[in-house]
């Protein structure tokens, strides 16, 4: 009896100091995907900047494409394309108000010499300026071990501070 009262408590203490669940239902993830893709059809490009130069003195030749567009007074979307051979970027993120609710990378790899590709992608969730999911497909940044999703905030302040 001792031993099952002292493992409840712990189990109770272990509870209550947890972290708050991470991740979110499929239909969370469905409705947020669903209003991104009907905001997106929406969507006019307000305005494009479009960046060609070299990368660390290569005569690797950067190209950078950044878009955005506002679908009404408090949705915004601002999309970053780029291509460093052999790698072709894109990141999408979505907001309302000033708050980030969703984000994408897409990271296509080409094997110059044999065409082939390779391509990752990771979906970011987010709620009141907290990331709350994520998931990734492919093979990409995700699998190494120093990978840090918060990372995406920092790529958000970069595209909107170029804006």
């Amino acid at each position: 009896m001792k031993y099952l009262c002292s493992l409840f408590f712990i189990l109770c203490f272990l509870n209550v100091f947890s972290q708050e669940s991470f991740g979110r239902t499929q239909e969370y993830r469905k409705k947020i995907r669903k209003d991104v893709t009907r905001n997106l059809g929406f969507c006019d490009i307000d305005y494009a900047i479009a960046t060609i130069g070299s990368k660390d003195d290569e005569n690797v030749v950067v190209c950078e494409l950044t878009q955005g567009c506002e679908t009404e007074p408090y949705i915004k979307i601002y999309s970053d394309s780029r291509y460093e051979p052999p790698y072709f970027y894109r990141d999408i993120y979505y907001t309302e108000g000033d708050s980030l609710k969703y984000a994408i990378e897409e990271e296509l790899y080409i094997d110059e010499a044999t065409k082939d590709t390779i391509p990752w992608n990771c979906q970011y969730f987010f709620e009141n300026g907290k990331l709350v999911d994520y998931i990734s497909h492919g093979h990409g940044p995700t699998e190494m071990d120093d990978w840090d999703p918060e990372l995406i905030f920092r790529k958000f302040a970069v595209v909107i501070d170029d804006n």
